[in-house]
């Protein structure tokens, strides 16, 4: 049975891939994404030949409209990290719930909860300091979406047609999603970069025209020829 505790350092001083689900993902060789562990978030199983040993959801959106998809695609996923009310019907044993909170703003204790940053890539942050991971590599994570004018951060739309923002156009055709909050978001990439220079850890984001600035860049056709 999957615990907090069996989670706790269980990488420590390893290199672990945080995956985002951005355009730029289609870049990314499958070589780097198998090379090591690695963070996967809400419709990343319509990756056609990658499975991320983590997973996480946290919005309410994607859990009520997905999670079972999921849950029945990823099956060679270890862990799945999602909210308590959708855990509790749920018999899966690789289910592990994980809990909201506003504070602290960076969780160093993701067993009692999270702080959700207003992207589920901050969340997967706090899971990787938990596991002990001391390099944190970023691929597919543009920070940058169209979303319809006028529309404000945080709202929920209906996406009518192919869905520019991520690495496949159905991702959220004919689905609900909320529009982003970059401002935010970027807030709390902030606070995660005080936290891993704090504890010696390396953030390098690998995203091919990533529009985040926060962390030091680096070069994935690199870090691909090392693995190989």
């Amino acid at each position: 049975m999957i615990t907090w505790n069996n989670l706790s350092q269980k990488h420590a001083g390893e290199t672990c891939l945080i995956v985002g689900n951005g355009p730029s993902l289609n870049k990314i060789s499958l070589e780097l994404l198998e090379g090591m562990p690695s963070f996967g978030t809400n419709r990343i199983y319509l990756h056609e030949k990658f499975q991320p040993t983590y997973y996480a959801a946290v919005n309410p959106l994607v859990q009520q409209q997905f999670l079972e998809e999921a849950l029945r695609c990823l099956d060679r996923t270890e862990v799945f990290f999602i909210s308590p009310d959708y855990a509790k019907n749920h018999t899966d044993e690789r289910i592990l719930p994980i809990n909201s909170l506003t504070i602290p703003p960076f969780s160093r204790v993701p067993s009692r909860g999270v702080n959700e940053g207003w992207t589920v890539t901050y969340v997967c942050m706090q899971l990787a300091l938990w596991m002990g991971f001391s390099q944190w590599l970023l691929v597919g994570v543009d920070h940058s979406y169209k979303v319809p004018e006028g529309v404000g951060p945080n709202q929920e739309l209906r996406m009518r047609e192919r869905d520019p923002n991520h690495f496949t156009p159905e991702y959220f055709r004919d689905a609900n999603w909320h529009s982003p909050d970059l401002e935010r978001s970027e807030r709390s990439y902030k606070m995660a970069k005080e936290i891993a220079d704090s504890e010696g850890i390396r953030v390098l984001n690998l995203t091919p025209g990533s529009k985040l600035d926060v962390f030091e860049r680096g070069d994935c056709d690199q870090w691909r020829t090392y693995l190989l």
